[in-house]
Order: C-alpha cells, then sequence, then structure tokens
C-alpha cells in the first residue's frame, strides 16, 4: 500500500491556482475583445489582440517543455497591460 501524496506542498517559484486562473481569465477577454474588434470592423485593434495573445501565450505553453519559464507575476503584468489598454480604454471607451 502507498502513503498518501502531500498535496499541499507545491515545488518552489510555481504558480499558485489562482494566479493561473487569473491569466486565462485575462487571456480570454483579451481574444472576446479582439472578436468584438473584428465585429465592429476595428482590424487593427484586433490585430493587435492577436498580437499580444501570440507574444504573451505562446512562451508559457513552450516553456511547459523546456527550462526557460516566464515568472507567473511577468506575464500577469503584461496580461492586466493589455486588458486594460484594449479592453477597459478603447473597447469601454475610457480613452475618449
Amino acid at each position: 500500500m502507498t502513503a498518501p501524496r502531500d498535496l499541499s506542498h507545491r515545488p518552489p517559484n510555481s504558480p499558485r491556482a489562482w494566479e493561473v486562473t487569473l491569466a486565462w481569465l485575462f487571456r480570454v477577454l483579451i481574444v472576446a475583445t479582439g472578436a468584438i474588434h473584428v465585429l465592429q470592423g476595428k482590424y487593427m485593434y484586433a490585430l493587435m489582440c492577436a498580437a499580444v495573445i501570440i507574444v504573451l501565450v505562446v512562451p508559457p505553453l513552450l516553456a511547459r517543455t523546456s527550462r526557460a519559464n516566464m515568472p507567473v507575476e511577468l506575464e500577469l503584468a503584461s496580461l492586466w497591460a493589455a486588458v486594460s489598454d484594449m479592453t477597459l480604454g478603447r473597447l469601454a471607451g475610457l480613452y475618449a
């Protein structure tokens, strides 16, 4: 019989569950914002949303198979900057 694993211990520098959830929420918001920009005919803003997703989503996906890893704090800060600019600023009209 094997002993139960201690699930409360996590490796050092690994993201917490709420950080991962928040990062995915921000990614979904950016994708939704890009889709709304396409529907409104604002293709340049939609292209910017796609570029942000490529720049911020590809490295963490590649890091799962390599030793290089982006700190979750840097990723969350970058995603928040993109969400606040594109979703809140442009889409919600806070710049106007």
